[in-house]
């Protein structure tokens, strides 16, 4: 253990995605800011909706992806990297994957996401992501090798229908002039659902001009080294189809990363339940953000995590810490 020592009013925020990063820099810009800490696993911070861009070389990875240690020194933010493995709410420390040991009087949760497998075979281990740098230089290779040489296999599967999975997919057609077979697979019986219908026309439109094969209501079984095993909703006792990939990359959905808190609090979904305020039920001194949290009340149809624009998160961070 190594602990690191902390004023009393040290404000500690564990995840410097964009709503852990931009809290820590609104706070360092107060009259009478407290100690911040910001704590991430991370080198740099990487703004994913240009990642497309940054594939297609029309942006540089610097212009994208500054180092969290340039973003908060001059702020007056003590940055580590490190991961959070564990969060105790009665001691108010933070222990990392390194040994660190870290007090806080306030502590604000905002860790972001992972992938979302729904306990499918073989998803973790052979599907590829695209929110990193490194998921854009797989991309990149593999795109590459599609344009310089004649590769036999020339399958890219995407899985999930989403306005990421359908920007990709038109984007790596783009990139390859149309020599590559793209596959998309969808669960639900539309693609991006929940945008607006003349969106998903559009959509379905520039996806049938590149050629791309959109699968609906089709839900993955099972995922091998090189085949994606599929079936249909639509037909349970249909036959599974086989999808055969050289790639793979998943949007089919996300599900929040938390450490381990003790003691143990209230969760639903994979999410921890707070409070109007955004705080951790039970626990005045945290609070939570993005996708950790689970606000539950009458006025809301079904329980789901609170969508908060960054003008009402970040008057309730003020609110709760001054």
């Amino acid at each position: 253990m190594c602990p690191i020592k902390t004023n009393n009013d040290a404000v500690v925020i564990i995840g410097a995605g964009f709503g852990g990063l931009s809290a820590a820099l609104t706070l360092s810009h107060q009259k009478d800011k407290p100690n911040i800490i910001l704590i991430d696993p991370k080198e740099k911070f990487v703004f994913t909706p240009l990642l497309y861009e940054l594939l297609s070389h029309e942006m540089m990875s610097w212009e994208i992806a500054p180092t969290y240690v340039s973003l908060t020194q001059d702020a007056g933010i003590n940055f580590i990297q490190d991961s959070v493995i564990s969060i105790n709410t009665q001691d108010k420390i933070v222990q990392t994957k390194q040994g660190k040991v870290v007090s806080y009087s306030k502590l604000l949760i905002s860790t972001g996401s992972k992938i979302n497998d729904f306990d499918i075979p073989g998803v973790s281990e052979f599907a590829s992501q695209f929110k990193s740098l490194n998921d854009v230089k797989n991309l990149g290779s593999f795109i590459d090798e599609i344009n310089i040489r004649d590769s036999e296999n020339k399958d890219l599967v995407i899985v999930g229908a989403g306005s990421s999975g359908v920007e990709l997919a038109c984007k790596v057609s783009d990139m390859t002039s149309g020599k590559i077979n793209i596959i998309l697979l969808e669960s639900n019986d539309i693609i991006m659902n929940g945008s607006k219908f003349f969106n998903r026309e559009i959509a379905l439109k520039e996806l049938k001009k590149r050629g791309v094969k959109v699968y609906l209501k089709t839900e993955v079984k099972e995922v091998k080294s090189d085949v994606v095993s599929a079936f249909s909703i639509q037909d349970l006792n249909s036959s599974h189809s086989l999808f055969k990939y050289k790639m793979l990359i998943w949007t089919a959905g996300v599900k929040p990363e938390i450490p381990e808190i003790t003691p143990q609090v209230n969760t639903e979904r994979g999410r921890i339940i707070v409070d109007q305020y955004l705080k951790l039920i039970g626990s005045e001194s945290v609070l939570l953000l993005e996708m950790c949290l689970l606000y539950k009340a009458n006025r809301y149809h079904n329980p789901h995590k609170l969508l908060l624009s960054k003008a009402i998160w970040l008057q309730r961070i003020f609110i709760y810490l001054f």
